[in-house]
């Protein structure tokens, strides 16, 4: 069942895609290129690489905070100490993605803001 709200924000979208589709027409074959190959890459952004990096960060912080700062060695203070790491390195993934994907969505929007740029240049040079 679709809402109201969906159907309007996929007008929309078709809209801007078919805006596009005529702006990318208008444009050299080779400058057509290189900016839909850096759209599709951007739209196609997950966040996964990043969200990976900061787990990856994550885990080493926890393990140096907790070898540097634990004045615990026991077996109940090592398994809190691991408890302690994976909620970080969680955390650190979750983050990760989100700036990913936001990070992609800015990248995003500069990669169109340029391709509409060049249309206008090339829309309105003289012959």
């Amino acid at each position: 069942m679709f809402s109201l709200a969906s159907r309007a924000t996929r007008l929309r979208h078709h809209r801007l895609n078919s805006a596009y589709a005529n702006v990318v027409m208008e444009l050299p074959d080779s400058i057509r290129q290189q900016l839909a190959a850096e759209i599709e890459r951007e739209r196609r952004a997950c966040g996964c690489k990043s969200g990976a990096a900061f787990a990856i960060g994550g885990f080493i912080l926890g393990v140096v905070w907790w070898t540097t700062f634990s004045p615990h060695v026991t077996v109940a203070g090592v398994l809190a100490g691991a408890c302690e790491i994976l909620a970080l390195v969680i955390a650190s993934a979750v983050v990760g993605k989100l700036a990913g994907l936001g990070l992609a969505r800015v990248r995003l929007r500069w990669a169109t803001a340029r391709l509409l740029a060049r249309a206008r240049a090339a829309r309105w040079q003289p012959s």
